[in-house]
C-alpha cells in the first residue's frame, strides 16, 4: 500500500477550526469549542488587559466581554469595583468557564452567559466593553451591526476598548482582516470618539506588529436635532406610550395615521432610540397589544396564493409570524408550516387561538430567535412579510446571507412582500426597495 507505514496527517487546531466553520458556519462556533479547535485561545489573560487592570487604567462599574471564550480576561478584570459579564454564543465555552473559575476569590464579581451578542437585551447598560478577536470574527458586512450593538449596550460616556487584530492582508477568515479605518467607518458615524489608537506593545508573539489597541468614548449626550415635549433621559414608561398608541390605533384615516407614526418615529430616532427599544422591545409590544402592523386576518395575497395552488408543498416557515394568521391559512396535509417569533406572548397567543382548528396538526408556533435558531430540517418555502422591514439596513446582509440561504433547501422558494416602498425616516418598519 502506498501509505503503509506512514503516520496519518494531523490537523492543527487552526485547520480543524477552519474545517468546522466551512462545514457549518451557523453551528461552527459550538463545534470548535466541543472539539477544542480554538487556536485564538491564549490559555491565559491577554497581557495588555492585565497591564491595564494592574495600572488602574480601566473604568469601574459594569463591564462586558463579548465572545469571551474561556473567560481569562473576564476574571482578570473582575473586582469589587467592577462586575464583568462574559458573553459567548457557545454553551460549551460558558459551561467550561463557569466550572473553571467558580471557586476563585473574586467569583462573585463576574458571571458567564450563553447569549447571542446581536439579540441579547441586558437589564442594564455597561460602563466598559472590551473587544478582542470578536470584531475580526465577522465578515465586513456584519460590522455596522456590531457597531450599533456596541452603541446600544454602552452607557453614555462609556468606553469601548478594541484590540485591533489582524492588521494584515489575509485571504480568508475568521479572523478576517481589519484596519483602523474599518473601525472608524462604523463607529464614528454613531458618535464614538477615538481617545487613543496605538500599537499594542504587549501583543503576544505572532500578533506583534499586526495588532493595535483602540480606546473609544461614547458621547455623554444623546444625539438630538428635535425637541420633545418632555425631557427624555430614558425611554418614557408605559403610561406615555400606551396613551400614544391608543391614540394612533383609534385613528380611522390611514394616511393621517401613517404621517403621525412616521413623525413620532422620526422624533424617537433623532433622540437616539430605536423605536422598538423605545417601546420596550418586541415582547413588551405584544404583551401590551401595541401591534399596529397586525391585520387581524390572513394577508390577502397569501390567501389567494393558497386558494390558487401557487405555493410549493413541503415544509414552510413564517419568521416573525406574530399572531400567525398566515401560518394557519397556509397549513394543509401537503404543507407543514412553522411560525417563528421572538415574542413569548405572541407565540402563546397564537397557539391558544388556533390549537383547536381542524388543520392544527399541520402547523406549529415556536418562540425562537430567527438569527440563532437551528432547525433539524430545512424548508421548501419561507414567507417574509413585515420581517425584512423590521431590521435596520445594516442587518439585511445577515438576514439574506446567513439565514435565508441557510434555512432554505436547494431549489427552495423565498416569498417577500416588499413593504414599505415609500420615503420614511426611522423605523421599524424601515424603508425598503426592490434594489435592497
Amino acid at each position: 500500500m502506498e501509505n503503509a507505514g506512514k503516520a496519518p496527517a494531523v490537523e492543527s487546531p487552526r485547520e480543524i477550526f477552519l474545517r468546522l466553520m466551512s462545514e457549518d458556519s451557523s453551528g461552527g462556533w459550538e463545534k470548535t469549542w466541543e472539539e477544542g479547535a480554538t487556536p485564538w485561545d491564549l490559555g491565559k489573560p491577554t497581557p495588555i488587559i492585565v497591564h491595564l487592570t494592574e495600572t488602574g487604567s480601566l473604568p469601574n462599574g459594569r463591564a462586558l466581554v463579548p465572545g469571551c471564550g474561556t473567560g481569562y480576561d473576564v476574571v482578570a478584570m473582575a473586582c469589587p469595583d467592577r462586575h464583568v459579564i462574559g458573553l459567548d454564543v457557545s454553551k460549551t465555552a460558558v459551561e467550561r468557564s463557569t466550572k473553571k473559575f467558580s471557586s476563585l476569590p473574586n467569583a462573585k464579581y463576574f458571571s458567564f452567559l450563553t447569549e447571542d451578542f446581536f439579540t441579547w437585551e441586558p437589564a442594564e447598560k455597561f460602563d466598559l466593553i472590551v473587544d478582542y478577536t470578536f470584531f475580526c470574527a465577522f465578515e465586513p458586512g456584519v460590522r455596522p451591526l456590531w457597531a450599533q450593538r456596541m452603541e446600544k449596550l454602552l452607557k453614555p460616556g462609556g468606553e469601548l476598548i478594541t484590540l485591533m487584530f489582524p492588521i494584515e492582508e489575509r485571504a480568508e477568515g475568521p479572523p478576517y482582516t481589519v484596519s483602523v479605518s474599518e473601525y472608524e467607518k462604523v463607529l464614528i458615524p454613531l458618535g464614538f470618539e477615538a481617545t487613543s489608537i496605538v500599537d499594542n506593545e504587549l501583543a503576544v508573539g505572532p500578533r506583534k506588529g499586526i495588532e493595535k489597541i483602540g480606546r473609544w468614548r461614547k458621547p455623554c449626550t444623546l444625539r438630538s436635532t428635535f425637541d420633545l415635549p418632555m425631557d427624555i433621559k430614558e425611554p418614557p414608561g408605559n403610561l406615555v406610550t400606551s396613551k400614544l398608541f391608543s391614540f394612533f390605533s383609534n385613528l380611522q384615516d390611514f394616511d393621517v395615521k401613517r404621517l403621525l407614526m412616521t413623525t413620532f418615529t422620526l422624533i424617537i430616532e433623532q433622540n437616539g432610540y430605536d423605536l422598538c427599544c423605545f417601546l420596550g422591545g418586541w415582547e413588551k409590544i405584544w404583551a401590551e397589544g401595541r401591534t399596529l402592523w397586525d391585520l387581524g386576518e390572513a394577508t390577502p395575497i397569501v390567501v389567494h396564493l393558497c386558494e390558487t395552488g401557487s405555493l410549493p408543498n413541503g415544509r414552510a416557515l413564517v419568521p416573525g409570524c406574530g399572531t400567525g394568521y398566515d401560518v394557519v391559512v397556509m397549513a394543509n396535509p401537503d404543507r407543514y408550516v412553522v411560525g417563528l417569533d421572538l415574542s413569548k406572548t405572541s407565540v402563546e397567543r397564537s397557539t391558544k387561538m388556533f390549537s383547536s382548528l381542524p388543520n392544527s396538526k399541520h402547523f406549529s408556533f415556536l418562540e425562537e430567535d430567527f438569527f440563532t435558531w437551528e432547525p433539524t430540517e430545512k424548508f421548501d418555502l419561507i414567507f417574509d412579510y413585515n420581517f425584512f422591514c423590521a431590521f435596520e439596513p445594516e442587518v439585511r446582509p445577515l438576514w439574506a446571507n446567513k439565514r435565508m440561504e441557510q434555512l432554505l433547501k436547494p431549489g427552495g422558494e423565498l416569498i417577500t412582500l416588499i413593504f414599505p416602498l415609500d420615503d420614511r425616516v426611522g423605523g421599524p418598519p424601515y424603508q425598503v426597495s426592490v434594489s435592497e
